[in-house]
């Protein structure tokens, strides 16, 4: 899926990132993909609710993002906490 984020909390000004999912049941796995690099992701699915979490390394300080979004077709939208910084909006869409 791509999905476009905005910079930082409260911009309006956007950047498009890539993650790759894999679905086994409730299970959620995968790789993030941004300008920070990849990072490994983990979560549930559950019915049109989707929850993971991926753990970023910044300089050799970790960062844990849990996004909590919902499916729609082939879109999914909701929110990415981000550790000690706020939460941001997000919209993905499938690549076709």
């Amino acid at each position: 899926m791509c999905r476009d984020v905005p910079t930082a909390p409260g911009e309006d000004a956007v950047r498009t990132q890539g993650d790759a999912f894999k679905q086994e049941g409730e299970t959620l796995t995968g790789t993030h993909v941004s300008e920070m690099g990849e990072a490994p992701l983990k979560g549930t699915v559950k019915g049109v609710d989707v929850e993971y979490t991926l753990t970023l390394d910044m300089g050799g300080q970790q960062m844990s993002i849990v996004h909590k979004a919902k499916v729609d077709g082939d879109t999914m939208k909701g929110s990415a906490d981000i550790e000690g910084m706020g939460s941001i909006a997000f919209t993905a869409k499938r690549k076709q």
